[in-house]
């Protein structure tokens, strides 16, 4: 069940329209650091952890492969359309951070 809440709130957070920060979008697709998971344990095992983090980002990617692929795309798109000029203004910061989250 603890799967399909992450699945259900990670699809509606890549695919907000309502979202018009993509920092902030970048932010909550993050899945927890193995370091923040590891403070929620009373016996951490960091080859457990990190096999576990890396299976649920695994599972997440190949369900969602396609809504990613969409708006890694867009973003692309987006970022080309500037003209190749690199900017540092919060939208186009936002871009290329969402874009290497995904």
């Amino acid at each position: 069940q603890t799967l399909s809440f992450v699945n259900e709130a990670f699809i509606q957070t890549l695919t907000s329209e309502n979202m018009s920060d993509y920092s902030i979008q970048a932010y909550a697709l993050t899945p927890p650091t193995e370091s923040t998971l590891a403070e929620e344990l009373d016996v951490v095992d960091p080859v457990a952890l990190r096999q576990a983090r890396g299976s649920v980002k695994k599972a997440i990617a190949r369900k969602f492969q396609t809504e990613i692929r969409a708006k890694y795309d867009e973003l692309t798109a987006a970022m080309e359309a500037e003209s190749g000029e690199f900017k540092v203004d919060a939208t186009s910061v936002g871009r290329r951070r969402l874009r290497n989250v995904l």
